[in-house]
């Protein structure tokens, strides 16, 4: 009898995972949760072993609203919502009405999901023009018109900086290059830049002349003048200490004297005065005995400083040109398509001087013993020459072998 009892129970054990067990559920989901005005959201209800009508119903009908309040769901369904305006609203799905898979009734209850209604995201401002361009104290030339994007003024002696207001023509757009700015003596070429919300700039230009007594020097047949203001010279070096000297000059007949700022060093042992051309540009020229000499400095990664010299001894093979090396123009020699150039100049770190060589791709230099590369390039000359004679003299061995052997042939015949 328990037998058959254990019997029983182990089979009833064994049926239980062919006995199909309803699992009736459903779950709510949307497009989005975040919605713009005007636009669309549906809202989906995934059913589970379920068929019927569920109630649908939003808490806010003026910020989401439906043409429907019910849903036929087999078991899935779905319906949109239109958004109408800023704010939230929760939608809520009650499932009372359904049945099952086996055909009996089931209520499931209600879920709900929130929709957030936000504005219409805008697209960016292009406008990048000025409503406005002042000078205090000085009246543009010509006068200001947006579309106008450059400027003339003169201002008087002496005046080292002017203040520079400017509004945009469009609120969320930004401006730079306002405020206090400092000009010097001379020409001044100044720039108001307008940034447009999405990023488009214009660029307003002004050309502020300060009115000066110039000390004319001429370079290259081009009139130039002397940079009166050390504030105004361009930077150099560590190697280099800020200094000043009397510089004479003679202005309608009179000879004058001035002081000047310069930079001196004892490592190169030059004195470097600032002198600005026509076009407001200011360089550092070395100044020995009124001679004026550009001075251009080199600075790599490898804190090496290269002061480009002159040298009439072209390497063979290399042909002059001109290359821009740290936004500066420099005489250099290069050999037909090569990424290399020689430069020859003094390194005034060391101040050694003589050939360098300047690798274009990673910016790098470094010394180049012209000496040796032409010693060695005459001994590989030698040893081709010498290829060329033993190469001629095994020709001739062996087209003489050739000869004599059929010479052999014949006889023996």
């Amino acid at each position: 009898m328990k037998l058959k009892k254990y019997i029983l129970l182990m089979i009833a054990l064994l049926a239980i995972p062919f006995v199909k067990v309803n699992a009736a559920s459903f779950s709510l989901g949307a497009s989005s949760r975040n919605v713009t005005v005007g636009s669309n959201v549906t809202i989906y209800v995934n059913g589970s072993d379920v068929t019927g009508k569920v109630n649908i119903s939003s808490s806010n009908a003026s910020v989401l609203s439906s043409g429907t309040n019910s849903l036929w769901i087999e078991p899935s369904g779905s319906v949109t919502f239109n958004a109408k305006k800023i704010g939230s609203a929760t939608i809520t799905v009650t499932a009372s009405s359904l049945s099952d898979g086996s055909g009996n009734d089931v209520s499931l209850g209600s879920k709900s999901i929130t929709i957030n209604v936000i504005e219409k995201p805008k697209s960016a401002s292009s406008n990048n023009s000025l409503k406005s361009l002042k000078i205090e104290g000085y009246d543009l030339e010509p006068v200001f018109d947006p579309g106008t994007t450059e400027y003339s003024l003169t201002v008087k002696k002496g005046t080292e900086k002017i203040n520079i207001s400017a509004t945009p023509d469009d609120s969320n757009a930004s401006v730079s290059g306002t405020g206090d700015v400092i000009v010097y003596e001379g020409l001044n070429v100044l720039n108001v830049i307008v940034t447009a919300q999405n990023g488009y700039q214009k660029e307003y230009k002004l050309n502020v002349t300060v009115e000066e007594e110039p000390i004319v020097v001429k370079i290259n047949d081009k009139e130039m003048s002397i940079v009166k203001q050390a504030s105004a010279l361009p930077q150099v070096s560590s190697l280099y200490s800020p200094s000043t000297m009397e510089y004479k000059y003679k202005i309608d007949g009179e000879e004058k004297t001035i002081e000047i700022p310069t930079y001196i060093s004892e490592t190169t042992d030059y004195t470097l005065i600032g002198i600005k051309d026509n076009k407001g540009k200011i360089s550092l020229y070395i100044y020995d005995d009124n001679k004026y000499t550009i001075y251009n400095e080199l600075t790599f990664d490898s804190n090496i400083v290269i002061y480009p010299k002159y040298n009439k001894n072209i390497p063979e093979g290399y042909k002059k040109t001109k290359i821009i090396i740290n936004d500066q123009e420099v005489t250099a020699y290069q050999k037909e398509n090569n990424d290399f150039y020689l430069i020859y100049g003094q390194n005034v770190n060391t101040n050694d001087i003589g050939w360098y060589k300047y690798d274009k791709k990673d910016n790098s230099i470094q010394r180049y013993d012209i000496e040796e590369i032409e010693k060695l390039e005459k001994e590989n000359n030698k040893y081709k020459i010498s290829m060329y004679v033993m190469s001629s003299i095994c020709t001739f061995l062996v087209l003489s072998t050739m000869v004599l052997l059929f010479k052999i042939r014949k006889y023996k015949r």
